[in-house]
C-alpha cells in the first residue's frame, strides 16, 4: 500500500470516527424529571376597619327629617275624658349626646293646648274652654346593639323633662295640671318620637347595608399591572365587629374582615361573588393597623412565555462549542423549578435544569438559586457531551431565568394606595388609609403556578357619610 492510499484510508477512517462521535452526541434525550409540589394553603389576612360615626352628622340628618307637626290629640273624650286637646311641634333642633354606651337626646317641643274647664262650686256648674301655648323639653335615652344576625336592637326610656315655657290658665278655683300634661306628653311621645328616633338610629347604623357594598365590591378582581396582566382577587371569609366604644363626639367601632388575597397573571379571573354577609362575630378587640398577605400567582405557562421573551434565541458557549435555546417549559419539583430547554447547535435535544426560586430584594426579582442540570441530565451529558457539563453554561443562563417583580409590586402598591385614598361607594361609604410597606415573604410551588406571598401593612379607616348628603 502506497503512501497516497494510506493517507486516503486514514482520512476516511478519521471522518467516519468523527461522524460516529458527532452522531452519538447530536441526540440528547435525558429522562424528564417528575413534577411534585408544595401543600399550599393561601394565608388569610385580616383587614381592620376603624369606623367613626359623628354624632353631629347624625344630629344634623335627624333634624332635617323631624319637621312639622309631631303629635296631635283633637278629642276631649279620649285618654279617659281628659278634656284636653294637644298639638305638638318641634320647637328647636333635637340635641344628641353620648351617655356611656347609650345615645341620649333632648327634644324641645312647642305646645298648643285646648282645655275644657268644668268647675262646680256652691251648687253652680261653670264650663269654659281655654287655649294656651307652652314649650317643653323631653329627654330620652336609647341603648343599642348589633346582633349576630346584623339586626339592631334598641331600647328607649324616658329620662325626664323640663318646662321651657310653662302654660297657665287663670280661672278662679282652677289650676292647669302641668305635671299631668308633662307626664302625658312624655308617655305619648315616648311611643311616637322615641320610636321615630329608634327607627332612624336603626337605619343610620345599618352596618349590614353599608358593609354589604364593601363586601361585594372587594370581590371584584382589580387589574394592578397592564404589562404582566396581574389581577388582584380578594375572597372574604368572615366579618368581625368590636362593641361600640363611644367618645365625646362619635360612635366608634372596629370591623375586621378575614380574607384570602391573590394576584394572578393572565386573563381576568372569573370570580363567583358571595354577596351574602356571613353571621357577625363579635370580638373584644381588633388592632388598629391592618395586615394583608397577597399570594401573587405566576402560572407556569405564563412564566415560560415570559422567559421565552429573553432566553429563546440566546446562544451559550463553552470553548469552541455552543448551544442555542429554541424553546422553554417550566414546572415544579421538590420546592425547585424545573427548566426544560430545547437546544440546538453543537448538540441537539433537551436539557433539564433545576434551581430554587428565591426573592432577590435588591433587584426585586424572583431568580433561580444554584441553577444546575438535574441528576439524570448530568448522567447523559457525562456520557455524550461532557463539554456541556460546565458551570460556565449554567452561569450564562442564570440572568435570563428571572421573574421581575419590582414593577409589579410598585404598581400593586400604587393601586392599593389609590384604593385606600379614593374609594367611595354610592351609599356614602368611603375608605381612607395608608400603605406602609409591601414585601415578599415566601414562595410556594403549586400544581399550576408559582405562588409568591406578598405581605403588606398599613392603616385603614372607613367613613360613613351617607347622612351628609341627605
Amino acid at each position: 500500500m502506497n503512501k497516497y492510499h494510506f493517507s486516503n484510508l486514514l482520512l476516511i477512517f478519521t471522518t467516519l470516527l468523527w461522524l460516529t462521535t458527532a452522531c452519538s452526541c447530536k441526540s440528547l434525550e435525558p429522562p424528564q424529571p417528575k413534577a411534585s409540589y408544595d401543600d399550599y394553603q393561601a394565608p388569610p389576612s385580616i383587614v381592620n376597619l376603624p369606623i367613626n360615626i359623628s354624632i353631629k352628622d347624625i344630629e344634623k340628618s335627624l333634624n332635617s327629617q323631624m319637621t312639622g307637626l309631631m303629635y296631635e290629640d283633637m278629642s276631649f273624650e279620649d285618654n279617659g275624658n281628659d278634656n284636653l286637646m294637644v298639638k305638638v311641634w318641634k320647637k328647636n333642633d333635637v340635641v344628641l349626646r353620648l351617655q356611656g354606651n347609650s345615645l341620649a337626646y333632648s327634644v324641645p317641643l312647642k305646645l298648643w293646648l285646648k282645655k275644657k274647664i268644668e268647675i262646680k262650686q256652691f251648687g253652680i256648674s261653670l264650663s269654659d274652654v281655654r287655649e294656651v301655648e307652652g314649650a317643653i323639653r323631653l329627654d330620652f335615652v336609647s341603648d343599642f346593639k348589633i346582633n349576630p344576625d346584623w339586626s339592631i336592637a334598641t331600647k328607649t326610656v324616658a329620662d325626664g323633662y323640663k318646662w321651657l315655657e310653662t302654660p297657665s290658665i287663670k280661672v278662679v278655683g282652677y289650676s292647669l295640671p302641668v305635671t299631668f300634661i308633662a307626664d302625658m306628653l312624655m308617655e305619648q311621645n315616648k311611643e311616637t318620637i322615641g320610636s321615630q328616633i329608634d327607627l332612624y338610629v336603626k337605619n343610620e347604623l345599618n352596618l349590614k347595608e353599608y358593609l354589604s357594598d364593601v363586601w361585594e365590591n372587594m370581590q371584584e378582581p382589580m387589574l394592578v399591572n397592564d404589562y404582566y396582566n396581574l389581577w388582584l382577587s380578594i375572597v372574604p371569609q368572615q366579618i368581625m365587629l368590636t362593641p361600640f366604644n363611644n367618645s365625646l363626639d362619635s360612635i366608634r367601632m372596629k370591623v375586621g374582615i378575614k380574607a384570602v388575597s391573590e394576584v394572578t397573571m393572565g386573563k381576568k379571573p372569573q370570580i363567583e361573588k358571595n354577596k351574602d354577609l356571613p353571621a357577625l362575630k363579635m370580638m373584644a378587640q381588633i388592632p388598629d393597623d391592618f395586615s394583608v398577605n397577597i399570594a401573587a400567582s405566576i402560572p407556569y405557562k405564563a412564566a415560560a412565555e415570559e422567559t421565552k421573551r429573553t432566553i429563546v434565541g440566546q446562544t451559550f458557549t463553552s470553548g469552541k462549542r455552543s448551544v442555542t435555546v429554541k424553546d422553554i417549559d417550566i414546572w415544579g419539583r421538590n420546592k425547585k423549578l424545573v427548566i426544560k430547554a430545547k437546544v440546538e447547535g453543537s448538540i441537539d435535544g433537551y436539557v433539564y435544569l433545576i434551581g430554587k426560586p428565591v426573592y432577590d430584594a435588591d433587584k426585586a426579582v424572583v431568580r433561580l438559586e444554584n441553577l444546575d442540570f438535574d441528576l439524570e441530565t448530568k448522567n447523559v451529558i457525562q456520557k455524550t457531551a461532557a463539554w456541556l457539563f460546565n458551570a460556565k453554561i449554567t452561569k450564562q443562563m442564570e440572568p435570563y431565568l428571572v421573574f421581575p417583580l419590582e414593577e409589579s409590586i410598585s404598581d400593586m402598591r400604587s393601586q392599593v394606595q389609590e384604593q385606600l385614598t379614593s374609594s367611595k361607594f354610592d351609599n356614602g361609604v368611603s375608605l381612607t388609609g395608608k400603605l406602609d410597606k409591601m414585601d415578599i415573604e415566601e414562595i410556594f410551588l403549586t400544581p399550576n403556578a408559582i405562588k409568591v406571598v406578598v405581605g403588606s401593612s398599613g392603616s385603614l379607616k372607613v367613613n360613613f357619610d351617607a347622612w351628609e348628603n341627605q
